[in-house]
């Protein structure tokens, strides 16, 4: 049984319908249960069926545990997917919010731990789209949804439960809310009988126009993590120009010095706001909920976050690592990355030694990667070229530098900055020139 705070929604023609939350449904909430009235069917029973029904449960149905095929009676059958879902089931058969779910917000599940028989192309638009969602997503990711589980699952009992009746295992979950451990794997739903099918060759890998395909070089290198929405795209689109048109002068000037800069639009350190626009609002909040997607399971904090630009032939900045070894930034380009204006990093070969991690630490601003070079025997730079509105994170403690600008164009990207610390930075002037 759904949530009854939820209702069945029209999204488009090309979704179908979708379950929406009809009031706020707050963290730990369970969204889902398996009641008696939803129908049970064997995979023999299934293929026995007439083809209008085959197709029917094809779409509505999932198959639990014990490989059987679950019809959800009421709208819970309407809910879709994401990759980066708000709901989440742990090793029972129900689901519950991992996060708050506002009116109005749309009930997610990830299909990866849904024992798919067949995978899909996905172009579901969250900055952690994997792009396909696959049959052995549970046996890759059972470890991210379990973490997720066992941070949300205390809530569980904090909050209010209308389908708390349903559900069938009430001490286990008491306990399981209660035990630092937390609760059963979600990998007890798992059934391995579908992973070892081959996948069927009508499927065919996400087109790339739709999604781009995670990159991947972390710890201390950058991810990509997919390309930003069409209404993010257009926020971001306003923020800019009404960040050049309230800072004409000042953007002009800092251009003419031929030195990057960065515009803080907001900064924690003094809950500092430079730029006012329509959409500001949900532009924040937008930024900061990045943190939950390229973070999970992770502390971080949301520390600031503004424009980048890499000025007509500017000269290449000093290879350092911002602020501390605690700092990450979420970079969108707004322009085309290329070899002539893109950002370098430098990553440290894996046995590197601990004196020359000591190094970088001992002076972020100037890291001497000549040095590192003999004390590490070599250090890999690389690049990331990238077409706008990519997502790309780069991770804690990443050397980097923006390289000169010989594109033609002004190299304009927007970042925002988390941190695992919660000590606050002097406050920056709102236009600042990175050396």
């Amino acid at each position: 049984m759904i949530h009854p705070d939820t209702e069945l929604v029209h999204v488009n023609d090309h979704i179908g319908y979708g379950v929406f939350a009809t009031k706020l449904i707050p963290r730990g909430a369970i969204t889902w249960v398996r009641d008696d009235l939803d129908q049970v069917f064997t995979p023999e029973q299934c293929a026995g069926m007439a083809p209008i029904y085959r197709d029917i449960l094809n779409k509505y149905t999932f198959m639990d545990g014990s490989g059987k095929m679950i019809l959800c009676w009421d709208h819970a059958r309407f809910v879709n997917h994401s990759c980066d879902a708000n709901c989440l089931s742990a090793g029972y058969d129900f689901e519950f919010a991992i996060r708050d779910i506002a009116a109005g917000e749309e009930l997610r599940d990830d299909y990866g731990y849904l024992n798919l028989q067949e995978p899909f192309p996905c172009a579901c638009g969250s900055p952690r789209c994997r792009g396909s969602v696959l049959a052995d997503d549970m046996e890759r990711l059972h470890a991210v949804w379990d973490a997720l589980a066992r941070e949300t699952f205390p809530f569980i009992t904090r909050v209010p439960q209308p389908l708390w009746p349903l559900v069938r295992e009430k001490e286990e979950i008491e306990r399981a809310a209660r035990a630092p451990e937390g609760p059963r794997s979600i990998r007890h739903h798992y059934h391995r009988q579908v992973m070892s099918k081959s996948q069927p060759s009508k499927w065919r890998e996400a087109p790339r126009k739709s999604v781009c395909h995670p990159y991947d070089d972390c710890p201390a290198g950058v991810t990509h993590l997919g390309i930003v929405g069409e209404h993010e795209r257009s926020l971001l689109t306003r923020a800019l120009e009404s960040g050049r048109a309230r800072l004409s002068d000042t953007w002009k000037a800092n251009c003419e010095k031929r030195e990057i800069f960065w515009i803080n639009l907001w900064q924690r350190s003094g809950n500092l706001a430079v730029v006012n626009f329509e959409g500001l609002a949900e532009l924040d909040k937008w930024a900061r909920g990045l943190g939950d997607a390229a973070y999970p399971g992770q502390s971080v904090i949301c520390d600031g976050y503004g424009f980048i630009t890499n000025p007509v032939d500017s000269k290449a900045q000093q290879w350092h690592v911002d602020y501390t070894m605690d700092y990450s930034t979420i970079f969108i380009p707004l322009t085309r990355l290329t070899p002539e204006n893109c950002l370098q990093y430098a990553v440290l070969p894996s046995n590197a030694p601990a004196s020359a991690r000591a190094a970088v630490a001992s002076n972020l601003d100037v890291v001497a990667l000549d040095s590192l070079v003999d004390a590490c025997d070599y250090v890999s730079v690389r690049q990331l070229l990238a077409r706008p509105f990519s997502i790309i994170k780069m991770d804690f403690g990443t050397i980097h530098r923006g390289v000169a600008n010989k594109s033609g164009f002004e190299r304009v990207m927007f970042w925002i900055s988390f941190s695992r610390s919660r000590e606050l930075l002097p406050v920056e002037p709102p236009v600042a020139i990175i050396k």
